[in-house]
């Protein structure tokens, strides 16, 4: 008997694996579909998954402490489709020989993503540990809390899936690599409008932990401000704060076509919630200056 599911499971995963590589998925398409259920399949293997998972539970049950998944957790454990199922990789899984074919398939790597199967999520542990880095900012720094920004980032990125789990949205992922296959206008419309609301979701879900919160505010304003550098360069005006200089007439400007918003708009967005909802009334005041010089704009097509 034991042979037999075996063999079934490997004849399984051969067929969805050859779909998905002899269909090419769009969007809400039956192969798309199986491309995630292949992934989840996969990521439930033991030799794919990562060992060290840090703070990560403990974040988890502070986002989902008040949902329907509250208690009823499960990372890196066999699927149960009334649990949150996380799945986090093993680090440079993506250069190993022989790594499924399904994981890029579902546009895995490179992401922590939502995948509309089972209320299960997969997270790149490479993207997951090493995305504050890329973007110069120290993930171990701590205030007195003895939260770090790798927490706070954690907890962004598992609690805007959580969010796609929790509203029953389409497959989704963090990350802003544009994966839509047939970017409509009203395509990229419908999915930044679902990542503003994973966003937002998240944030008041942190915000149950107000020092957890608090760190997270002090994230997004690092992250706001190499965002801002890497676009208009260095500014005169470092301090506290936003490094802006609003005597400056120039503009932060941001793409609107890409099916997610550009970090410096998700991170104004979240701040903004942040402050409105924790009642700090020099950070909302900052905000609202700082989003008069934000520029939308069309990326230039070939």
């Amino acid at each position: 008997m034991l042979n037999t599911l075996r063999l079934f499971r490997f004849v399984w995963i051969l067929a969805t694996a050859s779909a998905c590589v002899l269909w090419r998925p769009t969007a809400g398409s039956v192969p798309e579909d199986i491309a995630a259920q292949a992934a989840v399949l996969e990521a439930q293997n033991k030799d794919l998954q990562a060992t060290e998972l840090g703070d990560i539970p403990k974040i988890l049950d502070i986002l989902a402490s008040n949902t329907k998944f509250g208690g009823h957790l499960n990372v890196n454990g066999k699927l149960d489709p009334s649990a949150l199922n996380v799945y986090v990789l093993a680090p440079k899984l993506k250069q190993r020989d022989g790594v499924p074919a399904v994981f890029f398939t579902a546009n895995v790597f490179g992401n922590c993503a939502y995948t509309g199967v089972s209320n299960a999520i997969i997270c790149d542990s490479d993207f997951v540990f090493s995305f504050l880095q890329d973007h110069g900012i120290n993930g171990n720094w701590s205030d007195r809390s003895g939260w770090t920004f790798q927490d706070a980032f954690l907890a962004w990125i598992l609690g805007h899936e959580l969010g796609h789990a929790a509203k029953g949205d389409p497959a989704a992922h963090f990350g802003q690599e544009n994966v839509l296959t047939r970017p409509t206008d009203a395509a990229i419309e419908l999915s930044q409008k679902l990542e503003t609301e994973a966003d937002l979701y998240a944030a008041r879900q942190i915000e149950t932990d107000k020092k957890l919160a608090t760190v997270l505010e002090n994230l997004l304003i690092r992250l706001m401000n190499w965002e801002i550098e890497k676009k208009n360069g260095k500014s005169a005006a470092y301090g506290v704060g936003l490094n802006w200089d609003y005597a400056d007439k120039s503009v932060v400007k941001y793409f609107t076509d890409q099916n997610h918003p550009e970090y410096v708009i998700r991170a104004t967005r979240i701040l903004t919630a942040l402050a409105a909802d924790m009642h700090e009334d020099g950070l909302q005041a900052l905000l609202e200056s700082f989003s008069r010089h934000l520029s939308p704009k069309k990326e230039k097509k070939d």
